[in-house]
């Protein structure tokens, strides 16, 4: 979760009211503070390749742009977003809702709205495909190459390290044309790591969640008097549930079979441990970036907690909390006690007034505290 104070957490179970400005941009320069937006959303979503998006509607038609300098013109301007709460005694909190690219804008040019989409950085990297043919070589860590592919077309980027299984990348080629931001996501996921544009528009490259029985909350999602829940539905599905996981390599020497590793749930008293009451459904993987057993340790390690546990499709509706993240941990206690963890897959922040809305795919039983 994003930082904030104690307060900003306490107030979200008291009396409140919503917060938040956009301001558009052209690289550093500021071109428009506060757009007067009337209404919008936020989308972050681990399982999109473009982890944050925008949709924002402006009544102002003067806004409508008709030039590429123009504040709302989808010609490298970016939207920054933030959003938090006023406090009874006037003052505010905000936090960062996305740095967010101009892709789109629509609108009827006697009567409006303006209709405003945007996306994540993600998108600058999607269509900066590879000029030449462009490998590994050289590299000392996954890191230091994915940070060069993206250094190459935003030298102002800022990168933060996250991981814990970094090391020198096999020899890895991408030809002319290739996606550059497919690469950086390739890159990370063979060390057990993923990589996205934060909140705040640094690009992160971080170890993947932990399971939810290992996580620790960031928020508790409450029913009844003093919590935050509004709604909850609750569902259980096998789809894309898995027990065990093979990640593959290769390996450069003649005649020598590619390296690989089968990681699986050994839990005897698991549900879902592997030959159990759910069989074996094995999850293949194969990257060219695995180049020992140990790399394909540990990048089915990552893999199977994705991929293991008891699979829900848990929809929360809550009061909106602009801190939180994808991958975050939260503890849902419902209105009979039931007490569970969830780690969030994807949330809808809304920008004014509406549903805040937290789905996600995993979930374990919380401990009493």
């Amino acid at each position: 979760m994003l930082t904030v104070t104690p307060r900003f957490l306490a107030a979200l179970t008291n009396s409140h009211s919503p917060a938040g400005h956009v301001d558009a941009h052209q690289g550093a320069t500021l071109l428009l503070a506060d757009v007067p937006y009337q209404d919008g959303t936020v989308t972050a979503d681990r399982g999109s390749d473009v982890r944050y998006s925008l949709n924002l509607t402006v009544a102002d038609l003067a806004l409508l742009p008709f030039d590429t300098g123009d504040p709302l013109a989808p010609y490298g301007q970016t939207l920054r977003v933030f959003q938090g709460i006023t406090y009874t005694d006037g003052s505010q909190e905000t936090v960062p809702c996305g740095v967010h690219v101009i892709t789109n804008v629509t609108g009827d040019r006697d009567t409006g709205p303006v209709t405003v989409t945007a996306k994540g950085q993600e998108v600058v990297l999607q269509a900066a495909k590879f000029i030449d043919s462009w490998d590994t070589r050289g590299y000392s860590s996954h890191l230091d190459a994915i940070s060069a592919a993206v250094l190459d077309v935003m030298p102002a980027a800022v990168i933060i390290d996250r991981t814990t299984h970094d090391r020198a990348p096999a020899y890895r080629v991408w030809k002319t044309g290739d996606d550059r931001w497919a690469a950086c996501r390739e890159l990370a996921k063979a060390i057990g790591a993923e990589a996205y544009f934060d909140a705040g528009g640094s690009l992160v490259v971080a170890d993947l969640p932990p399971a939810p029985a290992d996580a620790t909350p960031a928020w508790d999602v409450a029913a009844g008097p003093g919590g935050v829940q509004i709604s909850a539905s609750w569902g259980l599905t096998s789809d894309g549930l898995y027990n065990g996981v093979r990640a593959s390599g290769q390996n450069s020497t003649d005649n020598v079979a590619p390296v690989s590793d089968l990681v699986v749930d050994t839990d005897p008293t698991s549900p879902t441990r592997w030959g159990g009451p759910l069989g074996r459904r094995l999850l293949l993987y194969e990257s060219p970036l695995l180049y020992t057993v140990g790399d394909c340790t540990v990048a089915a390690e990552s893999l199977l907690r994705d991929a293991l546990g008891m699979h829900t499709d848990v929809d929360l509706a809550a009061v909106p909390n602009p801190a939180l993240e994808p991958g975050d941990c939260v503890r849902t206690v419902y209105a009979d006690g039931t007490r569970t963890l969830h780690i969030v897959q994807s949330l809808n922040i809304p920008l004014a007034g509406g549903p805040f809305t937290i789905k996600t795919l995993s979930t374990a039983p919380a401990p009493e505290t």
